[in-house]
């Protein structure tokens, strides 16, 4: 008798976990879109899952694979026998091609994780030549006008691609390049004199720091001249790049035998200017440094703004002046402008010297 009550207990012990338990079963666990339009949109499909337990099944999670995917999910409890979902919205835009992504569930049943998985293919949108290349110059289109280098380091060579396409039905030359810096060279992904219709043609600008020899922020403009309409042929190119020194890893006591470039005063207050009126100031610097402090340069951040520098190698304690013109011509009300000494300092191998002024028109108003 012992025998038959220890069996039946051991029975009902194994049987309760399987019986009491929420158990997920997905209709579907695969979904094929077919082909799919990128310029329709985000698409979507929905895997219908079952409770086929005898205890209410939670969604607990439900991650996708993909940025490209925004799932959603019944949050609420589904009793045993009812029905929830799980949808899956994928976003085709700039995902030409075939796909296949999965979403991820977790759930409070068992099993407790299932991996759902969908695929297509998506037809890209028609190319729209105005939205990739939206400047025009007459038969010709440009992605930008601009060849922004960003920063480099004194001795690098650095580049920056410039992409043309020309919407014509006849082929396009570029005659030359006028107001080019000798230190800024091209190259180009064909015959460079030539354009072909309907076709994009890439130019490689490829700025050469130890030929320019220039330090901190460098702005140039040059002109590319076209065989297309007189409206057209000189299409302005813009350049900028910053140089920086690449400073080896330095110690504390490396640091402190460094040169080190201080100035008597920051910010200036030119007070007020009569428009048209020049106005002349200066900063003293000193290397406060042991080593030999070399500035490199002294830029101005405005073409109102002229500057000199005294003398360019500093031993240890000498001092230097850099002196400033500020022309007014042009310009009304407050300025704040800027000189940039850039120099060998570790630490500050870029000194923002700032002024300030009121320009006026009213001669009296100088008094006050």
């Amino acid at each position: 008798m012992m025998k038959k009550i220890l069996f039946t207990a051991i029975i009902i012990a194994f049987s309760l976990p399987a019986f009491s338990q929420a158990k997920p079963l997905f209709l579907e666990y695969e979904h094929d879109f077919g082909v799919v339009n990128e310029i329709d949109g985000p698409v979507k499909t929905d895997y219908i899952v079952r409770n086929i337990g005898n205890q209410p099944l939670v969604l607990t999670e439900v991650k996708p694979s993909c940025g490209c995917t925004q799932p959603e999910w019944t949050k609420d409890t589904i009793p045993p026998g009812g029905e929830g979902f799980v949808r899956a919205i994928f976003d085709p835009t700039n995902l030409p091609g075939p796909f296949e992504k999965v979403v991820y569930v977790r759930t409070n049943g068992v099993p407790a994780s299932t991996t759902l998985i969908f695929r297509g293919n998506v037809n890209p949108k028609p190319f729209d030549i105005a939205q990739k290349y939206p400047l025009e110059y007459g038969k010709l289109r440009l992605e930008n006008n601009f060849l922004v280098f960003g920063e480099t380091f004194m001795g690098e060579i650095d580049s920056v691609m410039l992409k043309i396409f020309n919407q014509s039905n006849e082929d396009i030359y570029i005659k030359n390049m006028t107001n080019v810096p000798y230190y800024v060279n091209f190259e180009v992904d064909n015959d460079f004199q030539r354009i072909p219709a309907k076709k994009e043609v890439t130019i490689k600008g490829l700025y050469n720091t130890n030929l320019a020899q220039k330090w901190g922020e460098q702005n140039f403009v040059f002109y590319l001249n076209t065989s297309d309409s007189i409206n057209s042929s000189d299409i302005p190119i813009y350049g900028q790049i910053v140089v920086r020194e690449k400073f080896p890893q330095l110690s504390k006591k490396q640091l402190k035998k460094a040169p080190k470039i201080q100035v008597d005063a920051q910010n200036l207050y030119l007070g007020k200017i009569l428009k048209g009126d020049s106005v002349n100031f200066q900063y003293q610097i000193t290397n406060m440094g042991k080593k030999k402090l070399e500035i490199r340069s002294v830029n101005t951040t405005c073409g109102c703004t002229a500057s000199v520098i005294d003398k360019t190698t500093l031993k240890r304690g000498e001092s230097t002046i850099v002196r400033g013109t500020f022309y007014s011509s042009g310009r009304d009300g407050i300025q704040d402008k800027s000189i940039i000494v850039i120099s060998n300092d570790p630490v500050t191998p870029e000194l923002r010297l700032r002024f300030t002024g009121e320009i006026v028109t009213n001669p009296n108003a100088l008094k006050y």
